[in-house]
């Protein structure tokens, strides 16, 4: 840990950065299979809204939800969220994963914190080092979508799983959604507590209307949009966390517009297109 907040806030933010290709504009699935998943418990955010990110409020933490983080210069910093899907395997982006090279893993330098509500605060009881990771075979860059992978950790959790969405559970255009994570806030520093966000689903055909308008991006069936704005919506750190629907996991946080202005919608990697790798893959 550093040796004050300012400088962990400092470092949390270059790190969330190092990852903005998730939100940055300008930079074949195997089966469906069943799993001994829980249901993810009900909402429980506050009414309070302070420190908010773009729109959001403080939560209590959650067992299913943590934070990969990685070890430079002695001190451990919050690169994106992942949640748990067995008792030693986590889901998040693939381009979370691609940021954590192959040697820190091998050095025993990414870990990841589950069930905490300040990044910062990681006990034992809590963390395990990540040992391998896997990113979906059919990833190339976060616009063509599949961008999701598994993380093995070397101990397991036997808190609560997330619950993955199959393709009948996916969420409709204007139906409400929940967004929990670290992301960045509104005046540009990491918080120091876990935050959610209800917003609103945004049509596919909408979602790829103005993305294709403002960046040539098309958005494929494997990814799903929110109506984000400039008060509300994901941000560098939220990556690879989960969107949540009537209890369960829909999305995983991919991009968004640069510098979190809002004025596009934010893209999500649609969980019922990559469950059945998840699953498979962490068998």
């Amino acid at each position: 840990m550093a040796n004050t907040r300012n400088t962990t806030i400092a470092q949390r933010k270059f790190f969330a950065v190092a990852v903005a290709t998730a939100l940055l504009v300008a930079s074949g699935c195997a089966a469906d299979i069943e799993d001994d998943e829980w249901e993810a418990g009900p909402d429980d955010a506050t009414a309070e809204a302070l420190d908010e990110v773009r729109g959001g409020s403080n939560t209590s933490a959650k067992s299913w939800l943590g934070s990969v983080q990685l070890k430079t210069g002695g001190n451990w910093n919050h690169v994106c969220a992942v949640t748990l899907i067995r008792k030693r395997w986590v889901l998040t982006a693939a381009h979370c994963a691609k940021a954590l090279s192959k040697s820190a893993i091998d050095a025993g330098k990414v870990r990841v914190c589950m069930g905490i509500k300040n990044p910062d605060d990681c006990p034992s009881s809590k963390r395990a080092i990540v040992t391998k990771k896997k990113i979906h075979p059919d990833y190339k860059n976060t616009a063509k979508g599949w961008d999701a992978a598994v993380l093995k950790l070397d101990e397991g959790f036997d808190g609560q799983r997330v619950a993955l969405a199959k393709g009948s559970q996916n969420p409709d255009g204007g139906q409400e959604t929940q967004l929990r994570g670290w992301g960045l806030l509104q005046n540009g520093n990491a918080p120091n507590s876990l935050k959610s966000l209800k917003y609103e689903v945004y049509e596919n055909d909408l979602c790829d209307y103005w993305w294709d308008l403002a960046a040539d991006r098309t958005i494929y069936g494997r990814q799903l949009c929110t109506l984000a704005t400039s008060q509300e919506g994901a941000c560098n750190g939220d990556s690879g966390g989960p969107l949540h629907f009537r209890g369960r996991q829909v999305g995983i946080v991919s991009y968004g517009a640069a510098n979190c202005t809002g004025g596009l919608p934010d893209v999500y990697t649609r969980v019922s297109s990559i469950r059945g790798w998840a699953l498979n893959a962490t068998k």
